[in-house]
């Protein structure tokens, strides 16, 4: 037997990822590049607002819906109506929420809004008048009779009437204390 002898050559062999060209290298950058791209994309994009299950109302519009669901005697739908709201952080909204919560027959929360809001600036004279209508409920008739001189300090000088009232009211709490 002929003992072989390998042959051997200088050129050495070609693997296969030599042998890629330039092209494909790039193509498959920029593949991975685009899905890295593309998944960012996704994770960053903006949230869409969540849609609110409650009818958007403004104004008159929402005391007069607020005033159906009194009709009704659904107090706890008008308070989840005005909480609703995009405007539930307006002053007219709530005070609107504070009438409502006195209407359920949550004075507590009613009062706490009527405070809040005599913090931020004063009162009207009906507000005064309905935040001490509330105290009242509450039995905290010095706060009360504090909110019944606020209305009657608002009041119209000309009426004379309802001043006559806001003092009568602050008599009858007096005797209370």
């Amino acid at each position: 037997m002929k003992s072989e002898t390998p042959v051997t050559s200088s050129e050495t062999p070609k693997r296969w990822y030599q042998k890629r060209s330039v092209l494909i290298d790039i193509v498959v950058i920029i593949a991975v590049v685009a899905l890295i791209s593309i998944v960012w994309w996704v994770g960053h994009k903006p949230k869409p607002a969540p849609v609110s299950a409650v009818p958007q109302y403004s104004g008159q519009t929402l005391v007069d819906q607020v005033n159906k669901k009194y009709g009704l005697h659904d107090y706890v739908g008008a308070i989840h109506l005005i909480q609703g709201q995009k405007t539930s952080s307006d002053r007219a909204t709530q005070l609107l929420l504070a009438s409502a919560y006195a209407n359920s027959g949550d004075n507590q929360k009613a009062l706490d809004i009527y405070e809040q809001q005599d913090k931020k600036s004063a009162l009207s004279e009906s507000d005064a008048a309905s935040a001490a209508s509330v105290a009242t409920s509450l039995k905290q008739y010095q706060k009360a009779i504090d909110l019944f001189q606020k209305a009657k300090q608002r009041a119209n000088p000309a009426g004379t009437d309802q001043i006559a009232i806001y003092d009568y009211q602050i008599k009858e709490l007096q005797k209370k204390l």
